[in-house]
């Protein structure tokens, strides 16, 4: 079991002020970029069972490394389900937020890695 509320250690960040956690970055070879989630895909369920954005943290981390869980999303208005093979990703420090100082040019290309608010 990985530390509750740790969502980076399985390379997924999301929106916790929603009803639902909306996914707001993926790490890159991440066992959720594996899985085919992606930025801006709203988490439904956890193996059938519907959970709330303050819950997801803790459900996810209630899983063993190796386990196999079926995600319930929602995707531009599509409900799907994705099977989801719990590894844990390398820590990184890095993350993506506009800098306003920064040239137009810059600012723009910067944009496209965040999710707007």
């Amino acid at each position: 079991m990985h530390k509750p509320g740790d969502l980076l250690n399985i390379g997924l960040g999301i929106d916790k002020t929603q009803k639902y956690a909306v996914v707001t970055h993926i790490l890159d070879n991440s066992c959720v970029q594996n899985a085919e989630l992606y930025v801006r895909d709203k988490i439904l369920s956890i193996n059938g069972v519907k959970l709330k954005a303050k819950d997801l943290a803790k459900t996810l981390g209630s899983c063993n490394e190796g386990e196999m869980i079926k995600m319930g999303i929602l995707r531009d208005k599509a409900p799907l389900e994705i099977k989801l093979n719990i590894t844990l990703t390398e820590k990184s420090h890095c993350v993506l937020t506009p800098d306003a100082k920064s040239s137009q040019e810059t600012l723009k290309r910067q944009k496209q890695w965040a999710l707007p608010k």
